[in-house]
């Protein structure tokens, strides 16, 4: 039975911690909420400097003492000369020089003034002329008496300033009226001495000004009010209403109001995280748990190294927004550049250092680190955010950071969630707290469509029906000046940019028939989906213009991991698009399918961030109480987990199907991943990792994928099969007509090749892309992946190299190990990798660009054969159709779909190179067919209004003879490939005499050549002695579970 959420009177319903045993109260901490807590957050660690010089005082000596010099870090590039504290305020005047020393130092020693009133200090500040009155790049400096700085108090670690970057804002005036504020009459009664700040400055440098506060930590916990002091003064300075104040405190301290909720729970948050090794937080988009949390715990825990990780999508934009944009604002917060104190990192993209303490990156990154190193050394607490979304990554993190946590009892684990039903993340990790941050939202009305049909009926309309809600809302719902956006939700680009198409004209029409109506000239129609170009990304940011509404077509990244401000009608579509695996087939397919429950809920609260809202469902009630599953489906239950289960073996974890999950695949799901690398070779028949195995999880990229890339490296063509992968990793989307140039007779892959060497010919040209038709954006993130690939590449080299040192190269040694399958160097194949540097290359011709030779393109094809291999179809010889065809000679026990006839009809994509014009393709029933096309591969299919192939290319039968042949093998029951090798007889033992299979298994578990047999033996020996063998053969693998099991338990 759940435990109850802990609500102290002093803070409202929903905060506390969840506890079994003892609950912790979080607003006891805070003092009522009051403002010790607000102030607090704004303590920031000034970064350390490079060593300059300085002077310190020789011990007191009498009168007229003079200065030591000594060499000392200071935290800036800025020759600080510092006069010893005699009075209570001490001023000092510094400039910059080049190459400090200890000579140029005292050459620039200037003494401003020294007065123990703040009528001295003016009196000083009004009679100081020239370059010593604050000009440019100067600093004046008042510290209080008695307290060293920080750079002077290395035991100070608390210590640190907030600096205030005034734009635009270097003249006297600004400065004089700054200075009056904070140093004028009242200047005593503000910062008062025994206060918590003890030094201010303001100066000239970094090509801004900067005004600092310098504060003592170590009183900070009784602090008073100060910051809010601060705050009230700086609005209040005439010269500074114009002018933009660039500091993330004085930002942060006027958002208070809007990040309150997570402000007043700093220190409940932290005596939590202190008192406890796994902590579950709930907190709701826009709460600032992304962002502040991971702040907090830096400046609080300063030794600790933190990761935080965001889910990975297969939107590029997702992934900047959630990773990249969080990291970047954390930094400036913080006051430190990216890849400094904080950083990132994406796939093909690292921005840390040795440096860095917090550490954003997606779940994705954290598993690949977590195959290379369990215990997960390098942190000391780790943040899994927006675990709600439940990807396949992070619950796989799950289950792996519990064996973590088994081990390494100092690790820290908060698990954040937008969503309340947290209780199965707690119950995973043995019933841990649940801190809950209450949420402050406003009331959402939630109209349903009064349309019954049911959700399955509504595909072919909700788009339609979405557009004319809008116009309903603009029309009728809204007031001229009314301020409120709009967002709508809808599944993909085709079908945004459609809406955005069909709003416009519907606003158009309306406006021409009915002047009182809204215009076009009063609205913002903005897309929101994956490909979008970086500039419009942050238009959906940015406040809108006086008298202007901005209309939203978004995809599902607006509905949790993302708050897009101002918004105040949802229309819900009431559908989104996920991957789906079937694996029956082995494929993956992105589906339109209804949302559940859940996400509608979500979608509704975006509605109610900053003001009451309205939300338009466009479904009924009957069918959300009815039709919609109450939680959205966790990824890893309806997606292909090749990646995942050889992750998994990456960590030595053989049964798979005993790894702990968070909801645990259906065991046909992780056979069906295991298949696949069987027959990819990545695994052996004992489910062990291969050489090509490891391989393919060097690369961070799809498993077949992956695969390819071995195979390439193998046979010489990896640059060129290098950069189609990256064009892969990459959507492509453009517009057919202006790609025909390109199209290789191959099909599509060749073709990429193609586009990109196009492009590397025009020097990356952007006019190109615009003239061509293609997305400058994709083709420069392909850039970036083909680069990092090829580091990933580099580094395996060498480490290949450096391995090798060690082993005997004897003949013998060689031919075993090419045996089994270790990736050999060839000056050949290394000459072929480092000969391809994007800007060294020889140019082609466009001729030749559109022709690669046919060496050329079968090597290509035949390395991508070893990884598409099980997305191998054939074309039907009645129908024009393509079928898959392992599908469709599998037996029933492995998973087959079937006899051919009910086989899933497979279309090649009309953008496809394979595509071809009616000159080129007979037609039947309407539809369009290659004729010489028998035997391709595919990258992935989409449905649509049919099951669409994508990523075509025509291949040999022959490159693909190593997977039927382990496919043969499979069939036939010879694969165990979750058991140790002692568990499980010889080969021999499991085929008894079966006369009817020829094939030829090595003990070491590597697959000899298969021989395709006649069935005659097999029909003579009956169905009974069949029956009979099977049920041997299940007899043994039971038994060898069983002593696995003891084996495990015994240990």
């Amino acid at each position: 039975m759940p435990p109850s959420v802990v609500s102290p009177p002093s803070m409202g319903f929903g905060s506390g911690i969840i506890g079994r045993e003892r609950p912790l109260l979080v607003g006891s901490a805070l003092n009522g909420g009051n403002g010790s807590a607000a102030f607090r957050q704004h303590t920031f660690r000034q970064p350390q400097p490079q060593q300059v010089t300085s002077l310190d005082s020789k011990p007191n000596s009498g009168a007229g003492a003079v200065p030591a010099v000594t060499v000392t870090p200071i935290p800036s590039d800025i020759i600080m000369t510092k006069i010893p504290l005699k009075r209570k305020w001490t001023f000092w005047h510094d400039k910059i020089v080049a190459n400090p020393t200890p000579a140029s130092y005292t050459e620039n020693l200037r003494t401003v003034a020294e007065a123990d009133t703040v009528q001295g200090f003016w009196s000083v500040y009004n009679n100081t002329a020239g370059p010593e009155k604050l000009a440019l790049r100067c600093s004046l400096h008042f510290m209080h008496k008695g307290v060293k700085p920080l750079w002077e108090d290395p035991q100070n670690e608390r210590g640190g300033a907030w600096n205030f970057r005034i734009a635009k804002a270097s003249t006297p005036v600004v400065w004089r009226e700054l200075l009056m504020a904070l140093v004028g009459e009242q200047f005593e009664d503000t910062i008062a001495p025994g206060d918590e700040i003890f030094g201010l400055s303001v100066s000239a440098r970094w090509n801004s000004d900067i005004f600092q506060i310098w504060n003592m930590d170590s009183s900070l916990k009784e602090s008073s009010t100060v910051m809010d002091k601060v705050t009230a003064i700086l609005a209040n300075v005439d010269s500074l209403k114009d002018v933009e104040i660039q500091s993330p405190f004085y930002k942060a301290h006027k958002d208070h109001e809007h990040f309150n909720n997570i402000y007043d729970h700093r220190n409940g948050l932290m005596d939590a995280i202190r008192d406890n090794e796994i902590l579950v937080i709930i907190g709701e988009t826009g709460s600032g748990k992304t962002t502040q949390l991971p702040r907090y715990i830096i400046e609080e825990f300063r030794s600790m190294r933190i990761g935080v990780t965001q889910p990975r999508q297969v939107s590029y934009l997702r992934i900047r927004i959630a990773a990249i944009s969080v990291a970047k604002r954390v930094a400036e917060e913080y006051d430190c550049r990216i890849g400094d104190t904080v950083g990132y990192t994406i796939r093909f993209d690292d921005t840390t250092s040795s440096r860095t303490r917090l550490k954003y990156m997606t779940d994705g990154v954290l598993l690949r680190e977590a195959t290379m190193d369990p215990l997960l050394e390098k942190y000391d607490l780790l943040i899994i955010d927006e675990a709600h979304e439940r990807t396949v990554d992070t619950d796989v993190l799950f289950g792996l950071l519990k064996r973590t946590k088994a081990k390494r009892r100092d690790l820290k684990l908060l698990i954040m969630s937008a969503t309340l039903n947290v209780t199965k993340f707690s119950d995973f990790f043995n019933e841990c707290p649940i801190y809950s941050i209450p949420g402050r939202t406003y009331p959402v009305e939630i109209l349903h469509s009064r349309d019954t049909a049911k959700v399955g009926a509504l595909k072919a309309t909700y788009v339609s029906k979405c557009v004319d809600t809008v116009t309903h809302i603009l029309n009728k719902e809204v007031r001229p000046g009314e301020v409120g956006d709009v967002l709508v939700f809808l599944t993909g680009q085709h079908e945004i940019e459609r809406a955005c198409q069909d709003l416009k004209k519907a606003v158009q029409d309306q406006s021409s028939k009915d002047s009182k109506s809204v215009t076009l000239d009063q609205l913002q129609i903005l897309p929101l989906y994956a490909s979008l170009e970086l500039l419009d990304q942050t238009t959906i940011f940015e406040p809108s213009a006086r008298n202007m509404r901005k209309i939203i077509f978004a995809t599902n990244i607006a509905q949790t991991s993302i708050t897009i401000p101002n918004i105040r009608f949802v229309v819900d579509s009431g559908f989104v698009k996920q991957k789906m695996y079937d694996p029956t087939t082995g494929m993956d397919a992105l589906l339109v399918v209804p949302i559940s429950q859940a996400a509608a809920t979500q979608r509704s609260g975006r509605a109610g961030r900053t003001r009451a809202g309205v939300c338009f469902r466009m479904y009924s009630r009957e069918s959300y109480e009815t039709e919609m599953e109450k939680e959205t489906v966790p990824e890893i239950l309806r997606t292909g987990l090749t990646g995942t289960v050889l992750s998994l073996k990456r960590l030595g974890i053989l049964d798979v199907n005993g790894f702990e999950f968070l909801d645990r695949p259906g065991e046909q799901e992780l056979q069906a991943a295991s298949r696949e690398l069987y027959l990819v070779g990545g695994i052996d028949r004992f489910g062990q990792m291969t050489d090509v195995g490891h391989g393919m999880i060097a690369y961070p990229v799809n498993p077949l994928l992956a695969r390819a890339l071995v195979e390439a490296e193998k046979i010489g063509c990896l640059d060129k099969v290098i950069t189609i992968v990256a064009m892969l990793s990459e959507e492509q989307d453009a517009a057919r007509e202006a790609h025909a140039k390109y199209y290789h007779p191959s099909g599509d892959h060749v073709t990429l090749l193609n586009v990109y060497e196009a492009w590397r010919e025009s020097d990356y040209s952007k006019d190109w892309c615009h003239k061509e038709y293609f997305n400058l954006r994709q083709l420069r993130m392909a850039k970036n992946i083909r680069s990092q690939l090829k580091d990933i590449v580099d580094r395996n080299s060498q480490n290949d190299r450096d391995t090798h040192r060690h082993y005997d190269s004897n003949s013998s040694s060689r031919k075993d190990d090419e045996e089994k399958g270790q990736r050999r160097q060839s000056p050949d194949r290394i000459s072929g990798r480092r000969g391809g540097d994007d800007n060294t290359r020889n140019k082609r011709s466009r001729n030749d660009t559109t022709s690669l030779s046919s060496s050329s393109s079968r090597s290509i094809l035949e390395a991508f054969s070893q990884g598409y291999g099980i997305h191998l179809s054939k074309k039907h010889q009645h129908r024009p159709m393509f079928y898959h065809y392992l599908a469709s000679t599998s037996s029933p026990s492995a998973g087959a779909a079937g006899p051919s006839s009910t086989l899933l009809a497979l279309h090649v994509s009309p953008l496809s190179a394979l595509y071809l014009d009616e000159e080129r393709s007979m037609t039947k029933h309407g539809r369009r067919v290659a004729r010489d096309l028998e035997w391709v591969v595919y990258h992935e299919v989409v449905y649509h209004v049919k099951a669409v192939m994508r990523y075509v290319s025509k291949i040999d039968l022959r490159w693909v003879q190593a997977t039927l042949d382990r496919a043969k093998i499979f069939d036939q029951g010879l694969v165990w490939l979750n058991h140790e090798r002692s568990d499980l007889p010889p080969l021999k033992d499991v085929r008894g005499n079966n006369g009817g299979s020829k094939t030829s298994t090595r003990d070491d578990g590597k697959e000899g050549d298969m021989k395709e047999s006649g069935t005659a033996a097999a029909a003579e020996e009956g169905e009974s002695e069949e029956q009979a063998k099977k049920k041997a053969r299940l007899a043994l693998v039971e038994a060898a579970r069983k002593r696995a099991l003891e084996r495990r338990q015994n240990q």
